[in-house]
């Protein structure tokens, strides 16, 4: 088996085998991509102790349900999906519960679900979980590198969406083999999603937040940054690139933040992987704002060099007074000149957003201003979504929240003003 296919582990199989003639199933991943790098780590240990993977879930012993929390929208589909589990599952299965729902929303769980579950910040409870001592958790340690390679794996959606996700995936098959680059817009969707792409690896380079967002839980669920060793990273790409892997994706809640633990930054870690000779492109999710304050001119320069193809910079609103409301670490003035650096040095660089429509409180002027910068096209990808209300996050204690009819008319007025060629959904 090669050295990227196990990802993380870096003895030889367990001899105790104590899952032997057992079968795994990971439902579809309803999450972002760090935590479906964790599902594909849960997986690979349960197959560490012996266990076979299956993708039929009826015949599941061992059934691992992906969910996410970050938006009442994926906790829904999260809860459908722990339930149509239950209902598929065999006599005997066990059913565990993953990912972000665990830990922002387990009061909510527990009235759909009596099982086991467990949260990413206390990963380790899945070896008790399947009566396996502390000794064979210690693949779980933050030293064993996390990532996977990617592609939607999504079954159980509409025809539509299913067929615009095939359609992207056989753009990337292609452009894999004959670059479709020279075709402007079409390189420009290709640099955003990579999620699609079966021959993208994706690597999470920290798990964690230093952000006190008022409308986020992530911190709930995966607490502070916690960053891997730039020289474990390195190794890995180093050992990727030997395999034929060409297209990188760093990804965690905020790559902007890696290396505050370690006393690193991200510049440090991005001129490290600039000295691999190897040739392949790099795409980043995600990096707060706040980090060009102190990075911009540097992540500018680096961009110049040509392996970076793709960044994330999340801006959440285009009004100041919404941003502090946010609780975010910046205004507008010390971002956007940034973006304008890149656009202007780094042409080739596709750049990303995030807009949150409907923000407790918004007035009609705060959203005019961010529609202004939507309609300028800073960025080449700019997805919209519906403020929603998450139990646990500061917002549930302000006034002024907006009807969700109010939310989704803002964000239709957004959307009209986006000009990439199309959008495909994030996955």
């Amino acid at each position: 088996m090669s050295n990227i296919e196990f990802v993380g582990l870096k003895s030889a199989p367990s001899k105790s085998l104590k899952l032997k003639g057992k079968k795994v199933h990971v439902t579809d991943q309803v999450s972002c991509t760090n935590t479906r790098i964790y599902m594909k780590r849960y997986e690979d240990f349960v197959q560490y102790h012996g266990a076979v993977s299956t993708k039929n879930i009826k015949e599941a012993d061992i059934i691992l349900v992906d969910t996410c929390a970050v938006t009442q929208q994926r906790e829904d589909m999260s809860l459908e999906m722990v339930k149509k589990s239950e209902t598929l599952a065999k006599g005997g299965a066990k059913i565990i519960v993953c990912g972000c729902l665990a830990g922002i929303n387990p009061k909510r769980l527990q009235e759909y679900y009596k099982g086991d579950f467990f949260s990413p910040k206390n990963e380790k409870h899945l070896a008790q979980i399947l009566d396996l001592d502390e000794e064979e958790a210690k693949f779980l340690d933050p030293y064993n590198i996390r990532g996977r390679f990617m592609g939607a794996d999504y079954t159980d959606v509409s025809l539509g969406l299913r067929l615009g996700i095939y359609a992207c995936t056989l753009a990337h098959q292609i452009d894999n083999v004959i670059s479709l680059h020279w075709i402007p817009w079409l390189g420009r969707f290709l640099d955003y999603s990579q999620a699609a792409n079966v021959k993208a690896y994706a690597i999470s380079v920290s798990q964690g937040c230093l952000g006190n967002c008022s409308f986020c839980v992530i911190p709930m669920s995966k607490g502070e940054t916690a960053s891997l060793p730039i020289s474990f990273i390195i190794e890995k790409i180093q050992s990727l690139c030997a395999d034929g892997v060409k297209k990188i994706i760093l990804t965690s809640e905020d790559v902007g933040a890696y290396g505050v633990d370690l006393g690193a930054t991200v510049v440090d870690l991005l001129e490290h992987i600039h000295r691999i000779k190897e040739e392949f492109y790099l795409y980043i999710n995600f990096i707060d704002p706040r980090w060009l304050r102190l990075h911009g001119s540097d992540l500018v320069k680096i961009s110049k060099l040509g392996k970076i193809r793709f960044l994330q910079f999340p801006l959440q609103s285009g009004s100041n007074s919404v941003l502090r409301r946010m609780r975010r670490a910046y205004q507008m003035e010390q971002v956007l000149p940034h973006i304008l650096e890149f656009r202007r040095r780094a042409p080739k660089v596709t750049l990303g957003t995030q807009i949150i429509a409907g923000f407790p409180g918004e007035t009609l002027e705060e959203l005019e201003e961010t529609r202004q910068i939507v309609k300028k096209n800073y960025f080449h990808r700019t997805d919209i979504i519906d403020f929603t209300n998450r139990p646990g996050a500061d917002t549930e204690k302000m006034d002024s929240h907006l009807p969700q009819d109010e939310i989704r008319k803002r964000v239709c007025l957004l959307q009209k003003e986006i000009r990439t060629p199309f959008i495909m959904p994030s996955y």
